[in-house]
């Protein structure tokens, strides 16, 4: 049975409905943490460029430890997972305004990094698993699309500069 087209659950409950909703919720979340890294840390919390090194090095050893998503895959499913994930997300990046110190903002950048990297391996899998293929041949030919679109644009943006620097050497030479 397709999960894209179940007749038994509304559009809005789909497979395809979540990884939309998920994928507007990751990018919110993130770029909410980096307004508040880049305003609150250093207004609040007086972090100098030491402190926020090693809160940006902090940041990245979730994501080194990704790997792990294959193991905890083993106790739940992989949509649990991901929600959970982007939950985890969530709550990191909603409690930094909570923590204005040193470790606090360490241990919610961690919070938040954890779930961010298992959010992003596990969308990345549900979508290669619920997406169809007539899905991926129409995004490939929209790409193909934009390509040649983009190539005659540009084409025809440098051969308009062109003959417009032709007439303007022909009108200074007369």
């Amino acid at each position: 049975m397709n999960r894209m087209n179940s007749s038994a659950s509304p559009q809005w409950r789909s497979a395809m409905m979540l990884l939309v909703l998920m994928s507007i919720a990751m990018p919110v979340a993130f770029n909410a943490w980096s307004a508040l890294l880049n305003n609150f840390v250093v207004e609040r919390a007086a972090f100098t460029g030491v402190e926020i090194g090693i809160l940006q090095s902090l940041r990245e050893v979730p994501g080194f430890l990704a790997f792990t998503t294959v193991f905890v895959l083993l106790i739940l499913r992989e949509q649990t997972f991901a929600v959970f994930s982007l939950a985890l997300l969530g709550v990191g990046v909603a409690a930094t305004g909570f923590f204005p110190t040193e470790y606090g903002l360490y241990f919610t950048t961690v919070l938040m990094s954890i779930g961010f990297h298992y959010f992003e391996a596990t969308k990345q899998s549900l979508s290669l698993q619920w997406l169809s293929k007539e899905l991926e041949d129409a995004k490939n030919g929209l790409q193909m699309l934009m390509f040649f679109y983009n190539d005659t644009t540009s084409t025809h943006k440098l051969f308009s500069s062109t003959m417009d620097l032709e007439t303007t050497i022909q009108e200074k030479t007369l």
